[in-house]
C-alpha cells in the first residue's frame, strides 16, 4: 500500500454507470467550500444591488433613514440624512444632537406629538423646520414608529425623513393667493353670490358683504336655499345658471328685477360666471 494513501480519508460517490468510486474527503470539502463561497458572493452581490436601489430611491425622494436606541441614546443616520440636515452624520450621534438641529419654534410641538404617538404605540408623521449651518431653514417630514420589548418598554424608534420644503412653499403660496382672493371677495363693491350645482338646481353657498348690502341684510335668509326657491317666477335667471354651467363660460342678463328682500324693482345687470368644478358666480349690479 502506498504510504501517502490513507483509505480512511476517502468517501465514495456514484458514477454515471452506477458504480461507486472513491473520492478524497479533502476534494469533497473543497467543492463544498467553493459552493458556499459562490453562494456568499451571490448574496453579497444581491445585497449591494438592494442597497444601491434603496439609495437611489431615497435620493430621488430626497429622503433619509434614521434609527434611535432610546435606552442607550444612540442615533444612527443613513448617508442621505447629512444632506437633509446639512451636518455630517458623526455630528449627530445622540438625541440632544438632533434636538439642537430643530427650529426652536417647532421642537416643543414635535416632541409632544411624537411622545403622544409613542405612548399610544402609533406611527407618527411630524412636520418641522431644521436650522441649516448656512443660516437657512428646511422643512422636514419625519415618519417614525416605536418598537417595544415584551415588558412594553420602548427599545427602538425607526423612521424616514423627507425634505418637504418645496411642498411647504407651494402651500404657503396657495394660502397667500387664497387670502388675496378672499380679501378681494370681501372688498369688491359688486354684489356677488356663489351658487353650487345640485342636480338640475343650484344652492346658495356664500355671498359677500356687497351682496348683503344690496339685499338690505336679507341675503343670509337665502343661504342653503335653491335657485328655484329664490327665483320661482324667473325661469330666465334659472336658464342662465344652467347655460353657464353647461358651457363653462360667462352669461349676461339685463333685466328688471324685484328684489325678494326689499320688494323694490330695479334695473339690474346680472353676470353668471363658471367656477370649476360645479359652481356659478352670480354678480349683480344695480343699473337703475
Amino acid at each position: 500500500m502506498d504510504a501517502a494513501h490513507d483509505p480512511g480519508n476517502e468517501q465514495t460517490r456514484a458514477t454515471a454507470g452506477g458504480d461507486f468510486a472513491p473520492v478524497s474527503l479533502e476534494s469533497s470539502l473543497l467543492d463544498e467550500n467553493a459552493s458556499l463561497l459562490q453562494e456568499l458572493d451571490a448574496a453579497r452581490t444581491a445585497l449591494r444591488a438592494h442597497e444601491d436601489r434603496l439609495a437611489l430611491t431615497l435620493e430621488c425622494a430626497e429622503a433619509g433613514l434614521w434609527d434611535w436606541d432610546p435606552i442607550h441614546d444612540v442615533l444612527i443616520w443613513s448617508p442621505q440624512m447629512e444632506g437633509l440636515y446639512g451636518v455630517p452624520a458623526e455630528a449627530v450621534r445622540a438625541y440632544e444632537d438632533w434636538r439642537l438641529c430643530v427650529h426652536p419654534d417647532d421642537i416643543v410641538r414635535a416632541e409632544m406629538e411624537r411622545a403622544a404617538a409613542l405612548r399610544d404605540r402609533l406611527p407618527y408623521d411630524l412636520e418641522f423646520r431644521v436650522l441649516l449651518p448656512d443660516g437657512g431653514v428646511r422643512w422636514i417630514l419625519s415618519r417614525g414608529r416605536g418598537f417595544y420589548d415584551e415588558a412594553g418598554t420602548l427599545v427602538r424608534v425607526m423612521g424616514i425623513t423627507q425634505d418637504i420644503t418645496r411642498r411647504k412653499a407651494a402651500e404657503a403660496e396657495r394660502a397667500a393667493e387664497h387670502a388675496r382672493q378672499r380679501a378681494q371677495w370681501e372688498s369688491t363693491p359688486i354684489a356677488s353670490f356663489l351658487w353650487q350645482a345640485a342636480g338640475d338646481d343650484f344652492t346658495l353657498v356664500e355671498f359677500n358683504p356687497a351682496a348683503d348690502r344690496l339685499s338690505k341684510g336679507k341675503a343670509p335668509e337665502f343661504l342653503g336655499r335653491t335657485a328655484t326657491q329664490v327665483y320661482p317666477d324667473r325661469p330666465d335667471i334659472l336658464d342662465c345658471f344652467r347655460t353657464c354651467l353647461a358651457q363653462q363660460g360667462i352669461v349676461r342678463l339685463e333685466s328688471e328685477y324685484q328684489a325678494r328682500g326689499t320688494g323694490a324693482t330695479r334695473a339690474m345687470e346680472f353676470t353668471f360666471a363658471y367656477v370649476a368644478p360645479d359652481t356659478v358666480l352670480l354678480q349683480a349690479v344695480d343699473a337703475t
